[in-house]
């Protein structure tokens, strides 16, 4: 296992899912669903890769970040939508997601002693999982959004507010798990800075999509853009703040 071959896997990822979403997007042809799985190996590959070659938890590095990410997205839309996976928009929200993370070197950042804590593996592993809810959920949102027939709208509507739910409480136990880092690391030092600052507009933002007053959520079309967008935002900043 090399940073080469994790490269290369990478790139991989970007003409699948490059492919994939054209499939997506034309909805008149599709390719078999077990070609699904080929995306789920490479994003397994680059996410176990990355643990083996950096010697420690992928956490900070797009190369480790993004394949970490999109084994969860692709695993999740797996489960839940099988038998029509190869035609699913998850794979143009996968292709972008991919595509963005070029806008760095592809790298792994060497092992020092803070990656082998419990709570700093926590605090990016977390993270990076709420990350990948709220990206299933904008997933969920685009069906409805784009009128994909991947079952009712109501349903697609409650499991996208669920997992936006589910992601913002995961998030909010990394945030604690890195609150007890920076008491130990930095003590009463650091007070407040980007990190905090983008942390908590993350936060806000999923509170925009899953708590609506009525008024704002009357209409499908309202519904499913006020998820989009502010869904679609915290997966750009986070992406882009590293």
């Amino acid at each position: 296992m090399t940073i080469t071959s994790l490269i290369y896997s990478y790139y991989a990822m970007l003409c699948l899912t490059a492919c994939f979403a054209v499939t997506s997007l034309i909805k008149k042809w599709s390719l078999p669903n077990w070609t699904g799985f080929i995306p789920l190996l490479l994003s397994a590959f680059g996410f176990i890769g990355s643990w083996i070659v950096a010697q420690h938890a992928p956490v900070y590095d797009k190369l480790a970040v993004v394949p970490n990410i999109l084994f969860i997205v692709i695993l999740l839309e797996t489960v839940f939508n099988y038998k029509q996976l190869s035609k699913s928009p998850v794979w143009l929200i996968i292709f972008i997601i991919t595509l963005i993370g070029l806008n760095e070197t592809p790298e792994l950042s060497e092992d020092y002693y803070m990656y082998d804590k419990l709570y700093v593996m926590l605090f990016f592993q977390l993270r990076i999982t709420a990350i990948a809810l709220f990206t299933f959920a904008l997933v969920g949102n685009v069906k409805i959004m784009f009128a994909y027939n991947f079952g009712s709208s109501t349903s697609l509507l409650h499991i996208a507010r669920n997992f936006t739910l589910l992601g913002t409480s995961i998030f909010l136990t990394a945030e604690w798990f890195g609150s007890y880092w920076c008491l130990l690391w930095w003590g009463d030092a650091w007070h407040w800075s980007t990190g905090f600052f983008l942390a908590s507009s993350m936060f806000l933002l999923s509170m925009i999509s899953s708590h609506l007053p009525a008024k704002l959520h009357n209409t499908e079309l309202k519904r499913t853009l006020f998820a989009i967008i502010p869904l679609g935002s915290i997966i750009i900043f986070y992406l882009f703040s590293h």
